[in-house]
């Protein structure tokens, strides 16, 4: 018999199971993709609502401050607001020629010691060492205009005029020289560094807060030299007045004293007449008149010694008086980049 095998076949290939599709689901790709400009939306909010800020970031990272006015910026003690606007100013430090071609003078009696211009500050480099804290004074000026460029506020304005209204008489001298279009902007920085904390609103205090950790090291600054200045000008004032009133008197006693030498030496003269006529019939009348015309000499010599000493005293004054007023121009002209300096003096 034949052995019978038994064939097994292959086996036929499985048939894929279909798999579950995911259903669409309309809504959520709404939500997402309503969520995506939300964030592009949040993001351009932001970007232009702090422009500013990304634009000072950016222009201060390139700034390279000179060793002088690293110290200058750093003495004024900012916040990291204050400092963002500061390096985004570019603040430079520079003598007369550059100074005077980025800040021209106002007007010819006018000393410009600063400006801010084209978001850039320039300071004028003030070499006296009697004016402590001008030049951070002056920084902390235009660094306020800085801020006002960036951050013009309404409700501050008001705050500002308000103050002003009550500290006219310190601040309208200041004021003078500035246009009404630029009068907000400038008592934004003049009340900013020179009026202490008292005279100033809690909102004002809060605004400069922003930008001054110590607000009162700056109006220091200013009171240091402003106050040499004003202490010159005050002694120069109070040696003229004094002069004028010594010369005054020295003046009048000169017209007393020659009026006494015309009256004593008539006097003389009638004396001498009746002597020599034989108007004294005894030596105890001539002894009384001789006698009164002397000590009227003497008391002539006398004034005319205590007016040589006025006049000397007077003189020594008006030599102080000239020292004084140099020393003031000094100040002045220290302070003013529009001076040439004087060449050497010449040989005598």
């Amino acid at each position: 018999m034949q052995e019978s095998q038994t064939q097994v076949s292959p086996a036929p290939a499985p048939t894929p199971t279909p798999q579950p599709q995911p259903k669409k689901h309309p809504l959520r790709s709404f939500l997402i993709s309503v969520l995506i400009i939300a964030v592009f939306a949040a993001v351009g909010s932001w970007l232009i609502q702090n422009e500013e800020m990304i634009r000072d970031e950016l222009e201060g990272r390139v700034y390279a401050p000179s060793e002088e006015v690293s110290k200058l910026v750093q003495s004024l003690d900012l916040t990291q607001d204050g400092m963002r606007i500061m390096k985004a100013s570019l603040p430079q430090l520079q003598e007369s020629d550059n100074f005077n071609a980025n800040c021209p003078a106002v007007d010819a009696e006018t000393s410009v010691l600063g400006c801010y211009y084209d978001r850039k500050l320039y300071i004028y480099a003030v070499n006296n060492s009697d004016l402590e804290g001008v030049k951070e004074s002056t920084l902390a000026h235009e660094f306020l205009h800085a801020v006002w460029d960036r951050y013009e506020d309404q409700e501050i304005a008001n705050e500002l005029d308000y103050v002003y209204a009550q500290n006219q008489d310190e601040l309208s001298e200041h004021m003078k020289h500035y246009s009404e279009e630029t009068r907000i902007d400038e008592l934004h920085s003049i009340i900013g560094t020179q009026l202490p904390d008292e005279k100033l609103s809690d909102k004002l205090l809060a605004h400069y807060a922003k930008y001054f950790n110590n607000r009162a090291k700056i109006v220091q600054f200013y009171q240091n030299y402003d106050t040499k200045i004003k202490e010159a000008e005050a002694y120069s004032r109070d040696l003229r007045e004094q002069i004028d009133l010594d010369t005054e008197e020295v003046n009048r006693l000169i017209a007393n004293y020659e009026k006494a030498v015309s009256s004593l030496n008539a006097d003389i003269n009638t004396f001498n007449s009746r002597a020599y006529n034989g108007y004294y019939h005894n030596s105890a009348e001539f002894t009384r008149d001789r006698d009164a015309l002397v000590s009227r000499q003497t008391q002539i010599e006398n004034d005319y010694d205590y007016i040589q000493e006025k006049i000397d005293s007077t003189n020594e004054l008006i030599e102080e008086y000239n020292k004084s007023v140099n020393y003031s121009s000094g100040l002045y002209q220290s302070l003013n980049s529009q001076i040439t300096a004087p060449s050497e003096a010449l040989e005598e």
